[in-house]
């Protein structure tokens, strides 16, 4: 509490901003089985909860880094809050699943802009060693947040399948902050024509050190929308008759392990460097999925949560660095909205990928498939750059 306090209030802002961005998934995960029974949908068409929240995300998420380039931070955030709460919100008022789904995609809208508004912003206010620090900081406290969120939607859940979709009443909390407390960098008056600007913001994308993050950055969360966060749910109350509240337990675990492991990655980036903690974290998305369908109970399903969370908690927020380092300020917005564009398209896909192995070849084939592509990732991890010199520096070239 007394780190809070000392932390500038922009950054506690952006810790926020996170935090509600984490309502749109990790508290209504627990809630897929009895979803599922109050729908009368078949199992793995509650991968279409997850696709149509992050479909609207392919156009508009670009469109938000273009925004608050060309526009401003503060109006974009803004916008980004109200549609996700209002959207969210939406979603736990409605009975018929065509609806339900059509709210999640005006939900997504919002969505779109909240995590590479807030990773933008980190990116703007500091650099080198602290902006590591503080893209770590940032995954640990989404980490934090999804650890008591899955828990909280597990309680909710035992209710109704409805009551964690009002937590997005958090939104508005967060609109209030941002207009009152929030100063935003301001940005230089873009003289160049916005068709130069669109083209210098696609030669710095194009580079290929960026292409590998985005293309790292993609495959990491393949395997997480579509293998870990859909299906472990189904998994549980499918082979171990799990309640909700034990589901969001264990995905809980694992977020606390994530956020352990986001809090030190920029010391442990210090020591290893960014390019070898991307590559082993490939490792541990493999002994993560290969071990869970071994696994014999609810409980023993924790081992495999943490070090899945671990992995990720180490990956992301360095690949998030070095993408924001890569890109001077005016163009910062179009470039970190540009891997959430690639994200989302992971995001929308591999629910639909695991679905039809899921159909084909049952649950544990929808782990193994991921452990085999871990391992497709990790291999080709070792022929990536090296981004220790860009995710290192001090220096910022806006």
């Amino acid at each position: 509490m007394a780190l809070m306090k000392r932390l500038d209030p922009r950054l506690r802002i952006i810790f926020g901003v996170t935090i509600v961005s984490i309502l749109g998934m990790s508290p209504i995960t627990p809630a897929f089985p009895r979803m599922i029974k109050f729908f009368h949908i078949a199992p793995s068409a509650i991968g279409l909860v997850i696709a149509f929240f992050a479909l609207p995300g392919i156009v508009m998420t670009p469109l938000y880094g273009v925004l608050a380039d060309r526009v401003g931070r503060k109006g974009a955030l803004l916008f980004a809050l109200v549609v996700y709460g209002l959207g969210g919100t939406a979603c736990g008022l409605v009975s018929d699943f065509k609806v339900f789904l059509a709210m999640r995609f005006v939900q997504g809208m919002g969505a779109s802009g909240l995590g590479a508004l807030a990773t933008t912003l980190i990116g703007d206010l500091y650099s080198g060693h602290k902006r590591t620090d503080f893209m770590g900081y940032n995954a640990s406290i989404l980490s934090v947040g999804t650890a008591l969120f899955p828990a909280a939607g597990g309680l909710l859940s035992q209710f109704s399948w409805r009551y964690p979709f009002f937590l997005n009443l958090f939104a508005f909390v967060a609109v209030y902050w941002v207009l009152k407390e929030f100063n935003f960098p301001s940005l230089q008056k873009e003289k160049c024509p916005f068709k130069d600007y669109l083209k210098n913001a696609f030669h710095g994308i194009s580079d290929r050190k960026a292409i590998w993050l985005f293309a790292g950055g993609s495959a990491i969360y393949f395997l997480i929308m579509g293998s870990y966060v859909t299906y472990i749910p189904v998994l549980m109350s499918h082979r171990f008759k799990s309640q909700p509240w034990e589901i969001g337990v264990v995905l809980a675990a694992g977020s606390i392990g994530a956020g352990i492991a986001a809090a030190i990655t920029g010391k442990l980036a210090r020591m290893w460097g960014h390019t070898f903690l991307i590559r082993i974290s490939f490792a541990g998305f493999l002994g993560t999925f290969a071990l869970i369908p071994l696994m014999k109970s609810t409980w023993a399903l924790l081992l495999p949560a943490i070090l899945f969370g671990s992995a990720n908690g180490i990956a992301f927020p360095l690949i998030q660095s070095v993408i924001v380092a890569l890109a001077p300020f005016k163009y910062r917005g179009a470039f970190v909205s540009f891997n959430g564009m690639i994200l989302r398209y992971s995001q929308v896909i591999s629910p639909v990928v695991f679905a039809g192995v899921y159909s084909a070849f049952g649950i544990d084939f929808v782990f193994y498939g991921a452990a085999l592509l871990s391992i497709f990732f990790g291999i080709a991890s070792v022929f990536s750059p090296d981004f220790d010199s860009v995710g290192l520096s001090d220096v910022v070239t806006d």
